[in-house]
């Protein structure tokens, strides 16, 4: 039920930024299931991820920057080009180093391709440029 809720239209429930305050204890505990879910997912085994983000996410980066979001971040293997916000493109680690898991083999939902990092994975902003004829970035 918590990965149906987390792959559904309430993920952000799962996010810490989400509560004022303190995070409610019942949303620790649905982390905790999540976190476990995500763990026994297969690792990623490719090169590139992408993160169309949505309001909330961090976008205000400079090059150098660590960002270590508070949850699970989540990612699809397929670049959209939909050029409708900013997105992450991010350079993953090998597949022995990698945080990232294969959430889509255990379901696939419309084929989105969801792949997702442990909570606490750190990135490095490596490079932040302009996307053509557009008001948004890749990062």
């Amino acid at each position: 039920m918590i990965f149906t809720c987390f792959i559904g239209n309430i993920s952000y429930a799962f996010r810490d930024d989400y509560y004022p305050g303190e995070v409610p204890k019942i949303v620790r505990e649905m982390q905790m299931v999540l976190h476990n879910i995500i763990v026994k997912a297969p690792k990623y085994n490719g090169n590139t991820l992408y993160r169309f983000t949505k309001p909330g996410d961090k976008t205000d980066f400079k090059i150098g920057e660590i960002y270590q979001p508070l949850h699970s971040l989540t990612t699809t293997t397929e670049d959209w080009k939909q050029n409708k916000s900013d997105v992450y493109i991010i350079k993953t680690l090998p597949k022995n180093e990698t945080q990232a898991h294969n959430l889509y083999v255990i379901y696939n939902q419309g084929n989105e391709n969801q792949v997702n990092f442990l909570e606490g994975t750190s990135f490095k902003i490596t490079d932040i440029e302009q996307i053509e004829d557009t008001t948004y970035k890749r990062i």
